[in-house]
């Protein structure tokens, strides 16, 4: 039987499968929450990446596949997860770790979903749950850039959904790898070229780490795939029922592989639509539960208990409401003010105003979004750590802009292209910003036999 805290001591607990967490684990939730957040009562916060992070989480793991700091490239990986936060003490050790990631997956709306009693889960789902901060910005490129990288933003280069890209000379949509006016998908990374142009460091599959990456098999051969996963095996999935299959295969190996990277993208799709929900998320939980049981169901018991574990999501998102939106093609006077169109996110816009006119271009915004909206000069966040520890990526600076702006929920900010796809309009919930809904997310660690109950 593997530890059943993450770092605790034993005495906090969930009461059974339908009751929800106990007070002493609320408790432990509260105080390790706190460990996150120095200022409670801010809407805004910032990533932790001195242990309690994406990156640091990835770092973590590449030890577990017995990769060194920094082996094969002489350049520094984050630091792994603090110790009460240290997953590797679940399981019965020597198994292989499943790193599997579900989009869209926030601690606050997790633990919503286990305080509301939707989701019944055995109790290891609860009382090995601890939260952790996504990146700035907290969004899919960057995020999952830092866990096939083990580095945070500042170091990678992959800075939002959109970013402008020096060596080409335009803003990209980096999850299409095109510029935002070109709809056809990968015109900027075609299979022929590499994309360590874009990612500032070799992935942790290049420097060494043997691992198994399990992904949608339309996403194969993509250019943001390639980005992620360069140097390692890639294995498609069509169906829920084919991702078990898959991983029933894998882990059932005579020597199976030590690293699994799973990637599950369907509660981010649902909470786009219809905002952030905690009964939308105990129904994907209990799905996600449902397929693990499968996939125990095919394995020995002994490979149940040594298999581990560690569940974590990208980002979480946050309300938001399209006539809360600023759609910048509409705003003429500010788009006028900007010398490159709007790149990041939509809840952290980079903006490149015109020689004179920032105090133009903040003039617009401020007239137009709402009381409390963040305004940072790059210099001021980068500072502030927003997007990690040093070294830089050369191109950091250039690829952000002087401008970045973080409204609050539920206000969000867009931009069409000339001759560019249509912006989803009738969006519900987003990320990419400093709230809690959207940079905490969850790592939960145990063997597959606890979060299965097949330890029989």
């Amino acid at each position: 039987m593997s530890r059943s805290k993450l770092g605790g001591d034993g005495h906090g607990g969930a009461r059974s499968r339908s009751e929800g967490p106990d007070a002493a684990l609320r408790e432990l939730w509260a105080e390790a929450e706190l460990k996150l957040d120095s200022s409670p009562n801010a809407q805004f916060v910032l990533p932790q990446y001195g242990g309690r992070s994406l990156p640091n989480l990835a770092s973590s793991l590449a030890r577990e596949g017995d990769l060194g700091r920094g082996r094969g490239s002489g350049r520094r990986l984050c630091e792994p997860l603090a110790p009460d936060l240290e997953p590797a003490q679940v399981g019965t050790g020597g198994g292989p770790v499943v790193l599997f990631v579900v989009d869209g997956l926030g601690w606050l709306s997790y633990r919503a979903a286990l305080e509301s009693e939707r989701a019944v889960l055995p109790p290891a789902w609860a009382t090995n749950a601890r939260p952790l901060t996504s990146v700035f910005p907290s969004t899919t490129t960057s995020a999952l850039t830092s866990l096939s990288t083990a580095v945070a933003p500042s170091r990678h280069g992959v800075l939002g959904h959109r970013q402008f890209l020096p060596a080409w000379g335009t803003v990209a949509d980096l999850l299409h790898m095109a510029p935002i006016a070109v709809a056809q998908q990968d015109s900027l990374l075609p299979p022929a070229l590499n994309p360590s142009g874009i990612r500032g460091v070799p992935t942790l599959f290049e420097r060494g780490l043997r691992a198994t990456v399990v992904t949608r098999h339309s996403f194969r051969g993509t250019g943001f795939t390639r980005l992620l996963y360069a140097g390692a095996e890639l294995r498609g999935y069509l169906t829920a029922s084919d991702l078990v299959h898959e991983l029933g295969s894998l882990l059932g190996k005579r020597q199976p592989p030590k690293v699994l990277y799973v990637y599950w993208d369907e509660l981010d799709t649902v909470l786009h639509r219809r905002g952030p929900n905690a009964y939308l998320v105990a129904v994907e939980l209990a799905r996600l539960r449902d397929l693990l049981v499968s996939v125990a169901r095919q394995l020995s018991s002994q490979r149940r208990r040594a298999t581990r574990l560690w569940i974590t999501g990208d980002h979480g998102l946050v309300p938001v409401r399209p006539e809360s939106t600023l759609r910048v093609e509409e705003a003429g006077p500010l788009l006028a003010a900007l010398r490159l169109p709007p790149s990041g996110d939509r809840r952290a816009v980079y903006l490149s105003p015109r020689a004179g006119a920032p105090s133009r271009v903040l003039a617009e915004l401020r007239r137009r979004l709402p009381h409390g909206t963040l305004y940072r000069t790059f210099d001021q966040a980068h500072r502030a750590g927003w997007f990690g520890p040093p070294p830089d990526h050369p191109e950091l600076r250039e690829r952000t802009g002087e401008l970045i702006v973080v409204p609050p929920s539920p206000a969000s900010v867009t931009y069409k292209a000339p001759s560019g796809p249509e912006p989803y309009r009738g969006m519900r919930g987003s990320h990419g910003g400093l709230e809690r809904g959207e940079l905490w997310v969850p790592l939960v660690a145990a063997s597959l036999a606890e979060l299965t109950e097949t330890e029989t």
